[in-house]
């Protein structure tokens, strides 16, 4: 076996998951650039994708991420489209920095990314609701261009919207797709 494919260290993800963190990440034209692309996490309890703007907050469950990312550690890698037809998206470090290619569908060429130097914020808190989730006189306002960004971010149509009836944001997660969650911070409505 040849040693240097040993050496390489790679991950799959699924193209539908690194689409929704690219989707909900910040815009380049934003002041805070180490949103602008996907987040490797493994800091927490369950090593994640993540992608946020600060306003909207994708997350994606993936043990795959631990093979690359030790414990305790996170990777910001800037920002790259995933094709339309690619259903995998392979990441891999390599001697020249990160690599990222796709599977599925007709043959895209791979791409180097760039690792963005920065923190990337802590997103554990972010997606705590209490069990138990009470409607009754609540109202929670939203931005529209994120319910935009929630419908691109998942595969399925159908979503499971949930919050606690005061103004601490709203938990979208899919039916079919246990493993990925949104959390759309709330929008001040009276001002």
């Amino acid at each position: 076996m040849n040693s240097s494919l040993d050496e390489r260290k790679f991950i799959a993800l699924p193209a539908q998951a690194v689409r929704g963190a690219l989707t909900c990440g910040a815009e380049h034209d934003e002041p805070r650039y180490y949103l602008v692309g996907i987040c490797l996490d493994n800091r927490g309890d369950v090593p994640r994708l993540v992608g946020t703007n600060g306003y909207i907050l994708f997350r994606h469950e993936n043990n795959n991420i631990a093979e690359l990312i030790e414990p305790g550690n996170a990777v910001i890698l800037s920002k790259f489209t995933v094709p339309k037809n690619a259903e995998t998206v392979i990441i891999e470090i390599t001697d020249l920095g990160w690599k990222v290619s796709f599977l599925g569908g007709y043959p895209t060429p791979a791409i180097l990314v760039d690792e963005v130097d920065a923190k990337y914020p802590d997103h554990s808190a972010a997606m705590k609701l209490p069990e138990k989730h009470s409607l009754e006189g609540g109202e929670i306002g939203v931005n529209l261009k994120y319910i935009e960004k929630v419908k691109h971010a998942f595969t399925s149509t159908s979503v499971i919207m949930s919050f606690d009836g005061t103004k601490n944001g709203i938990l979208i997660k899919a039916k079919n797709d246990p493993s990925t969650e949104i959390y759309l911070m709330p929008m001040d409505l009276l001002n």
